[in-house]
């Protein structure tokens, strides 16, 4: 089970480092519907998001062998980590320090995390062979999901709530295919059965429509919002699906399970002012570089080093020098 942690947590970075390319790239791209295929032909023009891209394709290859060493309960909660790192870097690509509410929130989903793994001693299913009939309830909830959050997306405006709501359904795909790589990862023994197996397809329609609902989820707020919503039901979904459809289990001890709810609430807590930290800083930073009290626009940089920026600013005349004073007294009174 420890290569799998460790994948896991080389998975976790590599979803960081392009979760914050794959931002910058989607929100300068003009805003697209839910699951809009011209928004990827768009992205697919940008060199930034393609490298994202290449961060996400290895970040699901090293996710895929961790399932083939550890139980999906124990990698998805581990891929919570993408968070921990992707706020902190999000923070030095905008030239600034991370806030005081980013760094408990890192403290508090690091503790979490490791806590739940400490004290739920998960185990993997005897018998994980699932047929498509058992996995049905799984798909269909996907789907329902995915046109909800597609329905409503529509009604709303660019913002942190459609940001957020599109995460939502961007979380929940995703969830599902930790499943499913755990199933194509474990059961799939010849390139002839990975093509005849419903458990590919599947995962790769629903890998593909996560994609592109989170990518419409950054064009449309800040980066924090929307990947701690996605963060959070990421593995929660995972998780909950390897308890119902690969019968995986976890400890029931009274103890352990008081354990497992504490930790599984510090690390909600922790995501939560992860995200509310990174906003406002952000707002901060915007702020600093839009107006002053007398409406003129300002340049941080500009104010730093004593230079000046700004057109507007350029237009005001130099200060006369200390002896002008009475010679433009006298010329304006010829007494």
């Amino acid at each position: 089970m420890g290569i799998g942690i460790l994948l896991a947590l080389l998975a976790a970075a590599a979803f960081a480092v392009a979760s914050v390319a794959q931002h910058r790239a989607a929100a300068r791209t003009p805003t697209h519907d839910a699951l809009d295929p011209a928004l990827m032909v768009q992205l697919a023009k940008d060199k930034l998001w393609l490298a994202g891209t290449g961060g996400d394709i290895g970040g699901l290859g090293l996710q895929a062998v961790a399932m083939g060493f550890a139980p999906v309960i124990v990698v998805q909660p581990l891929l919570t980590a993408a968070l921990l790192i992707a706020v902190p870097l999000n923070a030095i690509v905008d030239k600034r320090k991370p806030t005081r509410a980013e760094m408990i929130g890192a403290v508090l989903c690091t503790v979490g995390l490791f806590t739940f793994l400490a004290v739920s001693h998960p185990r993997e299913a005897p018998n994980e062979d699932v047929s498509f009939a058992r996995a049905l309830p799984m798909l269909v909830g996907a789907l329902v999901v995915t046109v909800f959050v597609v329905l409503d997306s529509r009604r709303r405006k660019p913002g942190p709530g459609r940001a957020m709501i599109l995460a939502v359904g961007a979380g929940t795909l995703f969830g599902v295919c930790g499943p499913l790589l755990r199933i194509v990862a474990t059961h799939v023994d010849t390139p002839g059965e990975l093509v005849t197996t419903w458990p590919l397809y599947a995962l790769v329609v629903a890998g593909l429509a996560s994609y592109l609902l989170l990518q419409n989820a950054f064009q449309s707020g800040e980066l924090p919002a929307p990947l701690a919503v996605f963060t959070i039901l990421e593995p929660t979904v995972a998780a909950f699906l390897g308890l119902a459809i690969l019968g995986e289990a976890m400890s029931t001890q009274p103890l352990n399970v008081v354990g497992e709810v504490a930790a599984a609430i510090a690390v909600g807590v922790g995501i939560v002012l992860l995200a509310r930290g990174s906003e406002s800083a952000s707002a901060d930073s915007s702020g600093a570089g839009a107006k002053t009290h007398d409406g003129t626009a300002t340049d941080p940089a500009a104010a730093h080093d004593g230079t000046a920026t700004d057109p507007a600013a350029a237009t005001v005349p130099p200060p006369a020098p200390a002896d002008a004073g009475p010679t433009v007294v006298e010329a304006q009174n010829p007494a």
